[in-house]
């Protein structure tokens, strides 16, 4: 390993004790930024603005009404079945004030999928839109309070019409609130404002839920301080970001690197954040370039690629955005390079997990000391390890081995998963299962995801649990899941099955039994049936030889 820098150094007495001296919730965050800026927009939505002052007030309304009117407790879990919306910024930040805990979701979930994470946080409020409730509302009972959230009560008349056309709703007013089931709209302007908030810094205060949540879930709790801490990192890195700078959040938030880069960092700062509800409509995002002049653009490399393949793109003032902030994937050196040659901005990589709330690492704005085939650097009082896979001791300097990441933004557990807990944390050090490698100068450069996921519409995927649910089929016998690159999604599914003897198997069938278990993304594009598939030694899949074989198909 290199010497440690003098900032690494500094780091290490910051994560004796793990905890901010100056720790904030999110919501003391959002006070004073509405104190500060109070007429300045905190987000716009649909070319509505939202100020700073506004949104306080709104969240303000609705935390009294989720502790009075609901009697929700502090430590209570609250479900976020929304896109990035004016709903999932309030909620959000009143879950905060009444010390509950906010729990993400995938807006484009299966019933399965929600059901499973309702069930395993123990949630006691699941806050939706109208456009899910059909879906949900057969989980409302005295256990679950759901609130439902209209869009177009955030938004102007001619954009209310023109969104019900885009998602095919009948009618403005068009859903039945039945027992159990309450207005979003009649909760965030009631005036109430509630008593001042009681938390600890170590306590909970989100559950991030991975992308396999068909399975047995798996939440990483994050505290108030994993929060803080890494809110504060982020701000740091960014330069004088501040009231009149502008980042389009063109990420979902249910997705931990999203949030805190695209959402509670902006908030925290004052600065104002362009909410794209649907982060694929690259006319949405291009329009939205335009009129704003933004400053910060935080998407995924797929959305990148859509950009550059519009013939049209240089009439848009692309050029503005400063910078593109990547997650979700890496970007090529060569792909980075091209980017900027024909928009003029500059990309930046990043590296996290939900288990070190979201970021871990992110390169230099400089492009004269950014390495574009990076991860970047650690973010501050942060420190890493590169340990050998087969002996467990510190690998040989220049070498690939796993990653282990120590810092005061590593979760405090697996949410109810003691045995999951104890075998990606030791001693402080998350075990990320990916592959790695540091250079001379403390860039981390990324070699493989040992915990094997595909990158699906900007969505994790885990491989494992499509494969589950294939062999749901009795007639399967061997079924093996993989990613393969795709321009439009990131990556695409395929899954390669084996039937068992004497039996056949359609894909007709498999299509229907992936469609009532897993959202869409989450389903395989491609079905291949083969009689046998490549093994090691240890019977084990060779998923590499598959991915090669279909990557050498398509050439």
């Amino acid at each position: 390993m290199p010497e440690k820098s003098k900032d690494q150094s500094s780091r290490e007495s910051a994560m004796d004790s793990g905890i901010a001296a100056d720790t904030k919730s999110l919501y003391s965050m959002l006070k004073e930024t509405a104190e500060k800026n109070r007429s300045m927009p905190a987000f716009i939505f649909w070319k509505r603005r939202f100020t700073s002052d506004a949104l306080r007030k709104m969240v303000d309304s609705l935390a009294e009404s989720l502790r009075s009117r609901f009697s929700i407790p502090k430590g209570a879990r609250l479900g976020l079945l929304l896109p990035n919306s004016p709903p999932l910024v309030v909620s959000l930040y009143a879950i905060s004030k009444i010390s509950a805990v906010g729990v993400p979701i995938n807006p484009k979930s299966s019933l399965r999928e929600i059901e499973n994470v309702v069930r395993h946080s123990g949630m006691r409020c699941l806050i939706t839109t109208d456009t899910n409730l059909e879906k949900v509302k057969g989980l409302a009972s005295e256990d679950l309070i759901i609130i439902v959230a209209r869009m177009q009560d955030f938004i102007s008349f001619g954009s209310a019409i023109r969104r019900s056309f885009r998602h095919g709703l009948k009618y403005l007013d068009q859903e039945e609130l039945s027992e159990g089931v309450a207005k979003f709209s009649d909760l965030i302007y009631t005036g109430d404002n509630g008593a001042e908030e009681d938390y600890s810094p170590s306590e909970v205060a989100l559950l991030a839920y991975s992308g396999s949540t068909s399975l047995s879930p798996k939440a990483a709790s994050l505290t108030h301080n994993n929060l803080y801490v890494n809110i504060k990192n982020l701000a740091e890195w960014f330069p004088k970001i501040e009231r009149r700078t502008i980042t389009i959040a063109a990420v979902p938030f249910h997705h931990m690197f999203s949030l805190l880069i695209a959402l509670l960092v902006p908030i925290s700062s004052g600065s104002t954040i362009v909410l794209i509800e649907d982060y694929r409509n690259v006319d949405d995002i291009l329009n939205s370039i335009t009129e704003y002049l933004c400053d910060y653009f935080v998407g995924n490399p797929s959305v990148f690629k859509e950009l550059l393949e519009r013939k049209d793109l240089l009439k848009y003032r692309i050029g503005t955005v400063k910078v593109f902030i990547a997650g979700g994937d890496t970007v090529t050196e060569e792909f980075a390079r091209h980017f900027e040659e024909i928009t003029g901005s500059s990309i930046v990589t990043t590296y996290g997990t939900k288990e070190v709330t979201g970021v871990s690492h992110i390169n230099p704005l400089d492009k004269r000391r950014r390495k574009y085939s990076s991860i970047g650097r650690l973010v501050n009082n942060t420190e890493a390890r590169i340990v050998d896979d087969e002996t467990g001791e510190e690998a040989a300097e220049g070498s690939v081995g796993l990653l282990w990441i120590r810092g005061p933004q590593v979760m405090k557990e697996y949410w109810k998963n003691k045995e999951a807990t104890e075998e990606v944390l030791k001693d402080g050090w998350f075990l990320t299962g990916d592959m790695a490698r540091i250079d001379s100068d403390g860039f981390y450069f990324l070699y493989q995801r040992k915990r094997e996921a595909i990158v699906s519409d900007s969505s994790m995927v885990y491989a494992v649990e499509v494969e589950e649910v294939l062999k749901q089929n009795p007639s399967v016998d061997e079924v093996a899941v993989i990613g393969l690159p795709d321009e439009k999604r990131g990556e695409i599914i395929k899954a390669y099955i084996i039937a068992k003897e004497g039996e056949k198997i359609s894909e007709k069938e498999l299509r229907e039994l992936c469609d009532s278990q897993l959202s869409e993304y989450k389903r395989p594009t491609i079905y291949e049936f083969r009689s046998e598939l490549p093994k090691n030694m240890e019977g084990q899949v060779i998923k590499r030889i598959l991915r090669e074989e279909s990557l050498k198909e398509g050439e």
